[in-house]
């Protein structure tokens, strides 16, 4: 799994979910110094988020595979959380919006972020998209190119995880995570940057 780099929006201090924002120069450097670390993988898929940041996540990645994948597809649940009223914010931001809300938010009390999506249906609609991806492509090694949200529910998903616990995690823009099937899913590599 790897997370899409910086974007032109500061996507590394402002929560974009919904927001469609391209790779800035950074990005593409922090996408693109993953690519010797997989180079010589051989992925039966690469599936992506369909989001732009993403997608031109997953070309750099793809550009430096020695095989090609057989697949290369969007998967729309794979879209990152939308964050509603607090688009575009940075947490500063975000909690002089709404000092309340926010206290609930970091104590994990939220259900839903205002004029976005509710927490449960996210977690709801990326833990069936996991389940469905591996369900479609049972025989080889998976590439999945997305967002923070998106690949920590994922970890959470399918390690069993808990996800509170999970938001305390680092999750760096252009880092790597690889996880094998063993019986179980284990976490055998986490926040790998080039």
């Amino acid at each position: 799994m790897v997370r899409h780099g910086e974007t032109v929006g500061a996507s590394s201090i402002r929560f974009y979910g919904a927001t469609d924002l391209e790779l800035d120069e950074l990005g593409r450097d922090q996408v693109g110094r993953l690519g010797p670390l997989i180079a010589s993988e051989r992925f039966e898929a690469v599936v992506h988020s369909p989001l732009i940041r993403a997608r031109q996540s997953a070309a750099i990645l793809l550009e430096s595979l020695q095989e090609p994948p057989a697949i290369v597809e969007s998967e729309p649940s794979f879209r990152e959380l939308d964050f509603g009223v607090f688009e575009g914010m940075t947490i500063d931001e975000i909690e002089n919006a709404d000092p309340a809300w926010f206290e609930e938010w970091q104590a994990g009390r939220a259900t839903e972020f205002p004029g976005g999506d509710s927490i449960a249906g996210f977690r709801a609609r990326v833990s069936a998209a996991f389940r469905d991806v591996i369900a479609r492509h049972p025989d080889g090694d998976l590439l999945v190119v997305a967002h923070k949200g998106v690949l920590k529910n994922g970890l959470a998903t399918l390690c069993g995880y808990d996800f509170a616990q999970m938001r305390t995690w680092d999750m760096d823009l252009g880092s790597l995570w690889v996880i094998e099937f063993a019986g179980d899913w284990i976490l055998k590599r986490s926040n790998v940057v080039g």
